[in-house]
């Protein structure tokens, strides 16, 4: 049984990929790949406040400000939360964080002005 015209026109089409050097030399992929980098971090360091619901199904990140930076939802959220208790679930997270938000930046302000007051 031998190969129908279809296979056997197959077999000798030749594939070529798609030119890739818009995108940048090896150095210069690299460089931009270490930049990215050092950018995610640097939000993730400024991402100091979470909180989560009390399954800890649900988790929001909030930056200084209270501004929501990441929301993560664990596998099992359906069985522990569903569907109908998901957005309870996300406030409540919400809520967590942002206190502890405002926790931290009571305690930085007040940081700040017993310094100043040390420093006089």
């Amino acid at each position: 049984m031998g190969l129908g015209p279809m296979q056997r026109d197959r077999q000798h089409v030749r594939l070529s990929l798609a030119s890739l050097d818009f995108l940048g030399t090896d150095a210069q992929l690299r460089a931009q790949a270490e930049y990215a980098l050092r950018e995610s971090d640097t939000r993730r360091q400024r991402t100091v406040n979470s909180g989560r619901d009390p399954t800890g199904s649900i988790a929001v990140f909030v930056d200084e400000d209270g501004q929501v930076e990441e929301v993560t939802v664990g596998p099992a959220w359906h069985s522990q939360v569903g569907v109908s208790g998901f957005a309870d679930a996300l406030f409540e997270a919400y809520a967590a964080s942002t206190r502890r938000s405002t926790r931290s930046s009571t305690e930085s302000t007040r940081r700040v002005n017993i310094n100043s007051l040390c420093s006089r």
